[in-house]
């Protein structure tokens, strides 16, 4: 994605975000959020800096586009995740460069989120109960040089090679979304793009 389209998308989300709560965002704001010192800027950088300076209080903004980004990602994450991926490309195509509107996100509105702390302390939570149960389907560690079986084997029959090696991509793949819990969103809103456009797809016909 190049960076004025992912400023578009941003921007927009934005203003709409800010329409929905009622809470006026002015041309200058607005226009603020495209500034970059080094980067493409549809109008010169130091003009646009200095009538925002002059009109505008800097920590208010900040404050304001922060808490219109946390809740933009969660109206988005809600109502239609399938543009969540678009949400992160913008990201990650802005913070190859330095972006104003990047510090607004990486400025941790979300991370202070109750919503996003809970999802972390139940993938942490994860963690610790995968680690049990790795070591209870597979032993720990050097058991096989000592000839020790996994406590699994002691409860149920040994398990064919093939079985063992599912279990196995079953368990990290467990681990991956326990470390990774937001990749459940991720996936979450990919297999409900799919599942819409097959319906829309079979209503057409």
């Amino acid at each position: 994605m190049h960076t004025h389209a992912a400023k578009e998308f941003l921007v927009q989300q934005l203003v709409h975000q800010a329409a929905v709560e009622g809470i006026p965002l002015s041309k200058i704001e607005q226009r603020m959020m495209y500034f970059t010192e080094i980067g493409e800027c549809p109008e010169d950088p130091g003009s646009l800096k200095s009538t925002f300076e002059s009109e505008c209080d800097a920590a208010s903004y900040k404050k304001k586009i922060s808490g219109l980004m946390d809740h933009a990602y969660r109206r988005i994450e809600k109502e239609s995740p399938e543009n969540l991926p678009l949400w992160n490309e913008a990201f990650r195509a802005l913070n190859k460069e330095d972006h104003y509107i990047s510090m607004f996100w990486r400025s941790g509105s979300v991370l202070q989120s109750p919503q996003v702390w809970r999802i972390y302390v139940l993938g942490a939570l994860g963690v610790i109960g995968l680690y049990f149960l790795g070591h209870f389907l597979f032993g720990g560690k050097g058991d096989s040089r000592r000839g020790l079986q996994p406590p699994v084997d002691r409860y149920f029959p040994a398990l064919s090679p093939l079985a063992q090696h599912f279990l196995q991509f079953l368990f990290l793949l467990a681990l991956l979304f326990a470390i990774y819990p937001q990749l459940l969103y991720y996936l979450k809103g990919i297999l409900r793009y799919f599942v819409q456009s097959i319906l829309s797809a079979s209503r057409q016909k």
